[in-house]
């Protein structure tokens, strides 16, 4: 497939089909290979940043386009609080607030606002917030940019496109922090 990490030429490809791009970084998550990315702290925050602003850049990454980074769990407020709120700080330390953008449930999307950890859409009213389904319970934050309608799964297998099973997330802005808006 050639999706993760993205490199240049499969960004251009995407692009070539008419595709937009938007960056997500996400290396570890629940029940994977390595602990997920949120729990690493302040220093872990840091190095992820670092480590996406080189991958997204040197796929060809819009200079002002938002990284996304995924809360990939069901986390309540507490943890929030003390573990993934001082990753994003990390992450805001290299990047900037403006260019720092999350992915996760709609209690972390609206935590993520009203904290100031991540940045304003161009489109009035949304911020970097892409929510999934996941975890939302239903709800859908109102300023989130793109929500993750369909979760492909085991169980509830995706659409497939070009012979793999997709998620599907729609735009509820007309700024997503896709790359041809912020070269």
């Amino acid at each position: 497939m050639g999706a993760k990490p993205i490199t240049r030429p499969y960004a251009q490809s995407l692009t070539a089909a008419g595709l937009v791009i938007v960056s997500n970084f996400q290396y570890g998550k629940p029940g994977g290979t390595a602990p997920s990315d949120f729990t690493r702290g302040f220093a872990g925050g840091v190095e992820d940043a670092r480590t996406a602003w080189q991958l997204h850049t040197a796929a060809g990454g819009g200079q002002s386009a938002p990284i996304f980074f995924s809360v990939d769990d069901d986390i309540d407020r507490g943890t929030w609080n003390d573990v993934a709120l001082q990753w994003f700080r990390g992450i805001n330390s290299v990047l900037g607030v403006q260019r720092t953008g999350i992915y996760g449930g709609v209690n972390p999307c609206q935590w993520a606002a009203s904290d100031g950890v991540i940045g304003n859409s161009r489109s009035p009213g949304h911020v970097w917030a892409w929510q999934t389904r996941s975890w939302s319970r239903g709800q859908v934050f109102p300023g989130a940019v793109l929500y993750q309608r369909i979760v492909s799964t085991a169980s509830n297998p995706g659409p497939v496109v070009g012979g793999l099973e997709v998620d599907v997330s729609d735009a509820l802005a007309q700024d997503v922090g896709q790359w041809n808006f912020h070269q």
